[in-house]
């Protein structure tokens, strides 16, 4: 097992990141390596995490967890090829996808006392079975807060694991993704990506047959990526190029594992900044209006519906309406969900001061939105009509 390490570009660093990407290389996880790459170029933060268990044995992880409240600093010793940490930052943030990440990184105290600060922030937690999760939910203690990207499990959270907790919103690269100055034709009539309902994705193949559309949809399930960085340029090349993008309430074909709890996923944010019309279900969660107020933010279309074309129709229709909305999607990622208003919130939480290079990204979202709200920008020769 090695550590994987960067450091940060200049200056001494304040942050420490822990990083999962090289356990779990994975596409679903590309959004949070993405947020960790931002926060280096917002922040002066080194970066590092393990490509392996720090410790494989269960046994072993607990025997060591003891020790190492018997002899604080003790498990440091375990972290082979350690790599050249800084003696002391601000804050330590660790990012995971679930609670069970927590496990293959223990004994983590060690790192979590390189700062007065710590921050675990986990993407999905569901109110489901949590109760029966003893073990993962003590690994928070040595926390001092934890954030949680699924907003209906934060009360029950805090009450179980006894730190404070709060919700923190998904969040992309805006910039990156905005379609604007130089909006390419938008090629993609329909993009479905990951989870579909059978029924809809029926009705979308029989659609695009009859009215000649391009209809992109995976046929492969492989989720792990080369490379995280290509993996979202990629997407963001795609997004770009797309009129409708479907999109649904967190693993909304899982109530199994979910328990019905209804969650703001990742299409929203990634659909929306790209430019693209937003077609599904808003999850029956307060924060979508909070986050997603503006007009024609998702065109309805319910779980396993075949009314496509009907849902469909009043846009195709009417071409302005299309185009307001499409700006209006772009603005307000530009303006409330990049990354660095993100990692304002976490700073905030624990009293840090922002950076200048968060106010200059914040300028540049502000050009960029007031860009797309002029009329700017309009697609070039060739572009389809929408």
């Amino acid at each position: 097992m090695s550590w994987r390490y960067q450091k940060a570009e200049s200056g001494a660093p304040r942050v420490l990141l822990v990083t999962q990407r090289g356990l779990q290389p994975a596409a679903s996880r590309g959004l949070r390596f993405e947020f960790e790459d931002q926060v280096q170029e917002l922040d002066v933060a080194d970066l590092a995490g393990p490509d392996g268990p720090v410790i494989a044995s269960p046994l072993m992880r607990r025997a060591a967890r003891a020790a190492d409240r018997a002899v604080p600093g003790l498990t440091s010793l375990l972290a082979r090829d350690r790599p050249p940490l800084a003696a002391r930052y601000e804050l330590v943030f660790v990012a995971l996808e679930a609670l069970s990440d927590l496990l293959v990184l223990q004994p983590i105290d060690w790192l979590l006392r390189l700062a007065p600060a710590s921050i675990c922030f986990v993407d999905e937690v569901w109110r489901k079975g949590l109760r029966d999760r003893g073990g993962e939910l003590r690994l928070l203690r040595p926390f001092d807060r934890v954030l949680l990207g699924t907003a209906g499990s934060v009360e029950e959270l805090q009450e179980l694991s006894g730190r404070p907790c709060g919700y923190l919103p998904p969040s992309v690269d805006a910039a990156a993704l905005c379609p604007y100055p130089l909006a390419p034709a938008r090629a993609i009539d329909v993009y479905s990506m990951g989870r579909r309902s059978p029924q809809t994705h029926g009705a979308l193949l029989e659609l695009a047959e009859r009215r000649l559309w391009f209809y992109l949809y995976d046929t492969l399930a492989a989720n792990r990526v080369q490379n995280h960085r290509e993996h979202r340029r990629q997407l963001g090349n795609l997004l770009r190029r797309t009129r409708y993008f479907l999109a649904y309430p967190g693993k909304a074909d899982a109530a199994v594992e979910t328990g019905g709890q209804s969650e703001i996923g990742f299409r929203y944010f990634e659909g929306a900044a790209a430019g693209a019309l937003l077609v599904g279900e808003p999850p029956a969660n307060p924060w979508f209006e909070r986050l997603f107020g503006w007009p024609d933010a998702i065109v309805p279309l319910a779980w396993g519906s075949t009314a496509v074309e009907e849902a469909l129709a009043p846009l195709e229709a009417d071409p302005a309406r299309v185009e307001r909305a499409r700006r209006a999607n772009v603005a307000g990622a530009l303006l409330h969900h990049d990354h660095v208003y993100r990692w304002a919130e976490i700073l905030s939480a624990v009293g840090l001061p922002e950076t200048a290079a968060m106010e200059r990204r914040r300028r540049e979202l502000r050009r960029l939105a007031a860009l797309a709200c002029s009329g700017d920008g309009m697609p070039g020769p060739g572009a389809r009509p929408s």
